[in-house]
């Protein structure tokens, strides 16, 4: 783990200064911040870029970072968050927006170690620290993604050990406002679970609810149109050759090349990207992949419902859904790191031995093995780009699991422990392989 926050650390914060992607994620957010506090719209990629012309950053990019730069596709609710950095001068703001990303990773990564510790810490060491010296492109991108996982993590450590229960609250409120379709399925579980976690839960969308009614008077105040102008922008960024197109008909011409899952395999991990390859249609791949994942995300929920809470339990819990929080709607390989949460739960099961805790090692290890920073860089150059159009179905399936792999393993991660956490709630009033006996509630003696 100390060697991987020290890759983590010194790679990622020079690469933040590599130009020119050095910190471009980041700087989007704060231009966009700062065109809204100056009373422009940063939903509007016209005035944003009159924006950078005006206080003379538009000459530090490329055209295709500067394009890329002026669409902002986040909700208003990520901008009171923002502000602050925007205020302070660019050269002071993004090495205090990067070490916070940093320190609350590594915070983060320990909360984990600490959950799983007690059942395997070795393993859990292992996993963790490769999983951060793999997560460069976190810190140097400087995407909200590194705040956002640290702070969800960080709060199922809060509700999970019952400490700190208002910073966790709050650390799981500001992760779901900055983005929702990350955190989501981590705060139904609570919600769904019941107890004082449900308590919590509503604590934190009351918490939301404040500060989005805040923040979307303060952008509709200066962006009336702002909600259609982020769909505008959305569908600029899913249409053929836009950085979050799934399909495998990225356009050579497109603003967005450099950025085209048709050009990097790994930089998309949802399932579209599997299903576009044989149907490239988004009425088509949408819907399938919504269709496939309904009936888990179904047998989860009610499941969570049904069982009794154990801590154990919430470990197998949490691994099950991250994977398919990924696989259902867009991410990027910034989002994976949420695969931290699967690491108490690996940990658990081959602390119990038996099958399950033999496969549950390599099924947790290939996952974070194959989201890792490095390893996608090294798939892109050798993947390069396949020749789709003229690959029929069973060179199709073959190239798939050579140059997308990420949703695949993703989805054996998300099958693996949903069977595990079905199987775990069903046994409950049993010693078994799969959850410790002291977690076990003890059965009723009878009369």
């Amino acid at each position: 783990m100390l060697s991987g926050s020290i890759i983590l650390v010194l790679w990622g914060m020079a690469l933040s200064h590599a130009k020119p992607l050095g910190g471009l994620d980041f700087r989007a957010l704060y231009e966009g911040t700062g065109c809204l506090i100056n009373h422009c719209d940063p939903f509007n990629p016209g005035e944003v870029r009159e924006y950078y012309v005006a206080t003379g950053d538009a000459r530090l990019y490329p055209d295709w970072a500067l394009y890329t730069l002026t669409l902002l596709n986040y909700l208003p609710t990520i901008y009171p968050f923002t502000a602050p950095f925007a205020l302070l001068p660019w050269a002071i703001a993004q090495p205090v927006w990067t070490v916070l990303t940093a320190v609350s990773f590594l915070l983060a990564a320990y909360a984990m170690w600490n959950l799983a510790e007690k059942d395997a810490p070795i393993v859990a060491s292992c996993l963790i620290g490769f999983l951060l010296a793999n997560s460069e492109i976190t810190l140097s991108g400087g995407n909200a993604a590194g705040f956002v996982v640290s702070l969800c993590v960080l709060a199922v450590w809060c509700f999970l050990k019952e400490r700190f229960a208002l910073a966790g609250v709050l650390c799981l409120a500001a992760s779901l406002a900055m983005k929702p379709h990350d955190v989501g399925m981590v705060w139904l579980y609570f919600l769904l679970v019941g107890g004082t976690y449900r308590k919590r839960a509503w604590q934190t969308l009351a918490a939301n609810v404040v500060l989005g009614v805040a923040a979307i008077i303060w952008v509709s105040l200066v962006a009336p149109h702002w909600f259609t102008e982020m769909r505008s922008t959305m569908a600029i960024y899913s249409a053929h050759g836009g950085a979050n197109d799934p399909g495998i008909l990225g356009s050579p011409n497109s603003s967005f090349r450099s950025f085209s899952l048709a050009v990097f395999p790994g930089m998309l991990c949802n399932l579209q990207t599997i299903v576009a390859v044989f149907w490239d249609d988004p009425r088509f791949y949408d819907a399938f992949t919504y269709l496939f994942c309904t009936p888990f995300l179904i047998l989860w929920a009610v499941t969570t419902v049904r069982s009794r809470f154990s801590v154990e339990r919430a470990y197998v819990a949490l691994a099950a859904i991250i994977p398919f929080t990924i696989l259902v709607t867009y991410h990027r390989t910034t989002d994976t790191k949420l695969l931290l949460l699967t690491v108490p739960a690996c940990a658990l099961l081959w602390s119990n031995g038996g099958s399950t805790g033999k496969l549950a090692l390599p099924v947790t290890a290939v996952g974070i093995f194959i989201t890792g920073d490095i390893p996608l860089v090294i798939l892109g150059i050798v993947a390069g780009r396949p020749d789709w159009a003229g690959a029929g179905v069973l060179k199709k399936i073959v190239l798939v699991g050579m140059t997308r792999p990420v949703p695949l393993v993703l989805l054996a991660m998300g099958v693996f422990y949903s069977w595990v956490y079905v199987r775990s709630s069903c046994i409950r009033h049993q010693a078994s392989d799969l959850v410790k006996p002291n977690s076990i509630e003890p059965a009723p003696t009878s009369a």
